[in-house]
């Protein structure tokens, strides 16, 4: 199990290049490549020790960055991975951080249009797609259920897991407050529901 998350830590150094640098992913990055080309933007804010994405202050500051500066739709979302605190108790520290190592890769594998993403802290991330719409909201139900199918079914030593994850389409007119406490009930209906799953907020 060691042996994995010292793997996984190895693989994310490609992905974060300097230890204070953390990927924002490029337009021309197609699904289906799992490391960022040369020409990857990268910004420099702070990052998560762990898995080398924005740590939650330097994330919600690009997130009102971009809303208020770039006057960017888009649509974020709040994940959480599922029964988190049992697989730390039952397989140990090192399989969870190999997990949430995984999770981050998949989410970066998964969506690509030049999104941010951000650790809040503990199992809780946040992902930022911009210019995002009602219209993509099957697309993102679809890519969510992609990333728990692999989680269920991973390969090596991995416990399997799922995330719940909340959405909102918002635009630059909206404050950070609202979007975030509206993906955020998103997020808590997918736990009442049973876990596993992605509600987008209409509004």
């Amino acid at each position: 199990m060691v042996l994995i998350f010292h793997y996984i830590k190895e693989r994310w150094k490609l992905l974060r290049g300097k230890a204070d640098d953390t990927y924002m992913v490029s337009e021309d990055w197609q699904e289906g490549y799992l490391e960022p080309p040369e020409n990857a933007r990268k910004t420099t804010y702070g990052n998560d020790s762990l898995t080398g994405v924005a740590d939650r202050k330097n994330f919600e500051n690009t997130l009102n960055r971009l809303l208020a500066e770039e006057h960017r739709a888009g649509c974020l979302l709040e994940i959480d991975v599922d029964r988190m605190r049992e697989i730390n108790n039952i397989y140990g520290q090192d399989a969870g951080n190999s997990i949430l190592c995984r999770i981050v890769e998949l989410l970066v594998h998964m969506f690509c249009r030049n999104g941010c993403i951000g650790r809040m802290g503990g199992d809780e991330f946040a992902l930022w797609l911009p210019e995002s719409d009602y219209s993509d909201r099957d697309d993102i139900r679809r890519r969510i259920g992609v990333i728990n199918d692999r989680l269920l079914h991973p390969q090596g030593e991995l416990p399997p897991v799922t995330i719940s994850a909340g959405a909102v389409f918002t635009s630059s007119q909206d404050e950070l407050h609202n979007v975030v406490r509206n993906a955020r009930e998103m997020l808590n209906r997918v736990k009442e529901q049973g876990r596993c799953g992605c509600e987008i907020y209409d509004g």
